[in-house]
């Protein structure tokens, strides 16, 4: 079964000229990249004769609920590498995307730290791109901060959620400070964090005219952080909160709970989770329930249009989705030209994080080029990287490892389609990271 969905990912990714699971060197040679020895990664990719120096892994889903993402972020990360002529400087590098993904789940953590155990013992990986989850993410950042070499730095996709970089709402006891043993932080997230997405949710609320916030969770560390800072946020902006509750995604219905969400008043609910957590049902029962000038609000998690659709019908129409993206036509014109290079290569549209995978490459193999050749380096000129000009437009790092970055894209169900509403800055007084 691994072998053949391993198959169709790389076919989606296309092949190239050199791919092959045995060293490109031949012996493994000090200063050469070596092949991640791990089952749940393609093999070693590269372009012409040079021998890769250095092996950059992707690390994403390739299987289960989102394995489109993992395969349009491989996608992205190949176009920028054609376009750098596999190199970095004068540098040949190479390519292994890693599945975070297991048959049950869509991102599985103690398989996350199996495969960041495997890129900490690699000495040609000096940098490593992903995972697309917060869980994964969480999992993969003290392994890789406590390698024998020095921390190796994780440039984060789509990870929003907020205590892998901050303390706040909803963030686990201890994090980050317990992600980073070594005290030196080696994770840098190129996407806002979910006190973004959740103020981009409050600032759309205060559009709609809402006045009674009210915000579920499906238990998730991500769905209760976002959640937890929907509610904070809303506080903030001058609405009154009438509560905050979880979900069971076991449950074979949320007649009970939608009701009494309606019972307080609620016309802005926020939906914390992942739409695959029983998402289609919640809002099937909370729209039977609702007021009729009651909003339906979630994050990125919510992000599967068809999935919603498909379960809750049309009630599922007017509900109001953030991403920490924007999409193409939204992006700074540098991204906008590389957003059409990607559709007439792959034929599709980058959709979701693909850009910031994009983004991630090119920032990689910058730091590369510019280095000395050791883990250290790689990550300090990455924390100091003043990018102008970028697919994401003009950012940089802040100490804590998160990007500068502000924006928070509204996109609205209508007719069972997603359709882009606006992006908006989010101001830094919303947020409610500390």
């Amino acid at each position: 079964m691994r072998a053949a969905w391993l198959a169709l990912i790389l076919a989606a990714i296309a092949a190239v000229e050199a791919c092959g699971g045995s060293d490109p060197s031949g012996d493994g040679a000090r200063g050469f990249a070596r092949p991640l020895s791990s089952d749940v990664c393609s093999p070693l990719t590269t372009v012409g004769g040079d021998r890769p120096r250095f092996l950059i892994p992707l690390i994403g889903p390739l299987q289960n609920a989102i394995s489109d993402h993992g395969i349009q972020n491989a996608q992205a990360a190949k176009l920028v590498l054609d376009e750098h002529d596999w190199k970095a400087g004068g540098a040949a590098v190479a390519l292994q995307v890693c599945d975070e993904a297991s048959a049950e789940e869509y991102s599985d953590p103690s398989k996350c730290a199996r495969i960041a155990r495997t890129l900490a013992a690699n000495p040609s990986v000096l940098v490593v791109l992903g995972p697309s989850a917060s869980v994964c993410a969480q999992s993969m950042i003290p392994v890789l901060n406590e390698a024998d070499g020095g921390p190796v730095a994780l440039l984060g996709l789509g990870n929003t959620y907020l205590g892998l970089t901050r303390a706040g709402p909803g963030v686990e006891q201890g994090d980050p400070d317990a992600l980073y043993p070594t005290g030196t932080r080696n994770y840098l997230r190129t996407a806002p964090a979910d006190d973004a997405q959740a103020a981009g949710a409050v600032i759309a609320a205060l559009d709609a005219g809402a006045r009674v916030a009210y915000g579920l969770h499906d238990g998730t560390t991500y769905g209760k952080g976002v959640a937890t800072a929907f509610v904070e946020t809303a506080r903030r902006a001058g609405l009154e909160v009438a509560g905050i509750a979880a979900w069971d995604p076991d449950a074979q219905n949320y007649r009970a709970l939608a009701e009494r969400v309606d019972r307080t008043g609620a016309d802005a609910v926020y939906l914390g989770g992942l739409a695959f957590n029983n998402g289609p049902r919640l809002i099937y029962d909370l729209r039977g329930a609702l007021r009729r000038d009651a909003a339906l609000f979630g994050p990125d998690g919510f992000n599967q249009p068809t999935l919603l659709v498909e379960g809750a019908g049309g009630r599922v129409d007017g509900m109001t989705i953030s991403l920490s993206a924007a999409p193409s036509r939204a992006l700074a014109p540098r991204g906008r030209e590389w957003a059409r290079r990607f559709t007439d290569r792959w034929g599709a549209r980058p959709c979701c994080y693909a850009v910031h995978a994009g983004q991630a490459m090119e920032l990689a193999l910058d730091a590369l080029t510019r280095a000395s050749g050791d883990r250290a380096s790689v990550l300090e000129i990455l924390r100091r990287m003043q990018i102008s000009d970028g697919l994401l437009g003009d950012f940089s790092f802040d100490e804590h490892g998160d990007s500068t970055l502000r924006g928070v894209s509204l996109w609205r169900i209508d007719g069972g389609r997603l359709r882009y509403l606006r992006t908006v800055e989010v101001p830094e007084r919303l947020l409610a990271r500390r």
